[in-house]
């Protein structure tokens, strides 16, 4: 089965240092915000969810484990999933 590629949410539970793992995902292109320029808004998701535009599934979990095992961090959990759009309140 070929992983399709596209935006992904990823969320994700580690034992220590969460600003640590959020940073290396964030250098590898993930983010925790999104803006809307007709509403001057930006968006937060909760600290232990990022996304990115143009991953899939498996690749974003992938990298995760490699932030995580290059710090020497535990993965308690993770999912990711294919994200059609995102709404927020």
């Amino acid at each position: 089965m070929e992983a399709s590629v596209g935006t992904i949410l990823i969320t994700f539970h580690v034992n220590v240092r969460l600003d640590d793992v959020v940073g290396g995902m964030e250098k590898k292109g993930y983010m925790d915000r999104w803006g809307e320029l007709s509403s001057n808004r930006v968006h937060l998701l909760p600290r232990t969810s990022l996304w990115h535009n143009f991953k899939s599934t498996d690749a974003a979990l992938l990298d995760l484990r490699n932030v995580c095992t290059s710090m020497n961090i535990l993965i308690e959990s993770a999912v990711a999933v294919e994200a059609a759009g995102f709404k927020s309140f």
